[in-house]
């Protein structure tokens, strides 16, 4: 039988993304390996500026994939421009001044409108496109809310971290975590990613702790958030309390109940499940010494066959299936990464699903990488 990967037929690949991003290179090289032709990489500027710029590219039999507007700032500060409208939005002056090489937190709610802006107005409708696309734009903003996405998941049936009542400052939310019972919250940027802005927040009899991926800075005044590599924890209650009306400034949230992680090698655990075409493809596992996994965070990547000797087979194949029933609330999304929990009962919940969580080096499904998976999903059957 020949391989999955000498089955594929070269085709042309169109990728939009900031042409010097991780992403675009970890493409190229699976690509390279393919003997596949180099991806054609259009900015987001170039679309931005130039309306045929994607249209000179449509041709019958051509992929077309869109990728992370994310690390490339310029890329971000074209997109917060887009996404001025409202008296309290940043104006085009305030955000070139805006610190983002810092680490500075951009409003993401500015930042969500210019990209559904650049989406459903700056891009030919994909719908006329005679190739074959990896993404709908519904699909990928519905994922860019995490409010969304677990509505999704909630009218799907599907097992969720209570949500808490949305809020708008930190008084109001601590009303409701008292009318809800619930002492450990998780707070993340309803439109963020990589835990940028994340706040586990926990009450207690000893006083109250809020681990997070925030730095605050007084300057002339001002409070400024910025985002860190490392969990930093506050106690002091004022400065909880100006953390969370400063996310809350600029940033919708979305408010959780914080659930216990089954551990594995003394360390927190979740999943990050990609599923391609409907079905669970590859699945990285990712532990923490504090309750954020992330890998830029310092997480490790865990051992995967640990895992299902832990969980059983049986139980395994009930946590991948609950990842593609979580994609299939996006439908026409070519590929999803799902967050999955398994909490210390044993329960698989999901957390979130990321319209652009497919870049995991050395995570295989039949040999293939994420890339590889995907193009061969274009041409048959997984």
């Amino acid at each position: 039988m020949l391989s999955p990967s000498s089955r594929l037929t070269p085709r042309q690949v169109v990728v939009i993304a900031p042409p010097g991003s991780r992403r675009v290179t970890a493409l190229q090289n699976t690509l390279s390996r393919l003997n596949w032709p180099a991806a054609r990489v259009i900015s987001y500027a170039q679309v931005m500026q130039d309306g045929a710029a994607l249209a000179r590219q449509w041709e019958p039999n051509v992929i077309l994939r869109l990728d992370s507007p994310g690390e490339d700032l310029a890329t971000e500060r074209l997109l917060l421009a887009l996404g001025t409208q409202d008296q309290g939005d940043l104006s085009i002056a305030q955000l070139a001044a805006l610190d983002l090489e810092q680490g500075r937190l951009m409003p993401t709610r500015q930042w969500y409108r210019g990209f559904g802006r650049f989406l459903h107005h700056r891009l030919p409708p994909i719908a006329h496109f005679p190739g074959q696309f990896t993404w709908q734009p519904d699909q990928v903003l519905a994922m860019f809310d995490k409010r969304v996405t677990q509505q999704r998941f909630v009218q799907a049936g599907l097992p969720v971290p209570k949500a808490l009542a949305e809020c708008d400052s930190y008084e109001q939310l601590r009303s409701n975590m008292v009318a809800s019972g619930c002492r450990r919250v998780f707070i993340k940027l309803a439109h963020g990613s990589s835990a940028s802005g994340t706040v586990a927040l926990q009450v207690g009899r000893k006083g109250l702790l809020a681990s997070t991926t925030v730095y605050m800075e007084s300057v002339a005044g001002e409070l400024r958030l910025y985002n860190s590599r490392k969990q930093r924890h506050y106690r002091d209650e004022r400065q909880v309390a100006g953390l969370i009306d400063g996310l809350l400034r600029h940033h919708p949230l979305q408010i959780e109940r914080w659930l216990p992680k089954m551990g594995m090698e003394n360390q927190a655990m979740d999943l990050r499940v990609v599923v391609t075409a409907g079905k669970a493809t590859h699945t990285l596992v990712r532990l923490g010494r504090g309750c954020m996994t992330n890998l830029h965070l310092g997480g490790e990547r865990g051992n995967l066959d640990q895992l299902i000797a832990r969980l059983g087979e049986e139980r395994y194949r009930e946590v991948l299936t609950l990842a593609e029933r979580g994609a299939a609330c996006f439908p026409g999304a070519l590929y999803a990464g799902l967050d999955i929990l398994i909490t210390t009962s044993g329960q698989a919940v999901l957390l979130e699903a990321n319209a652009f969580g497919d870049y995991h080096r050395q995570v295989l499904y039949r040999g293939l990488d994420t890339y590889a998976t995907q193009l061969l999903a274009l041409q048959e059957p997984l």
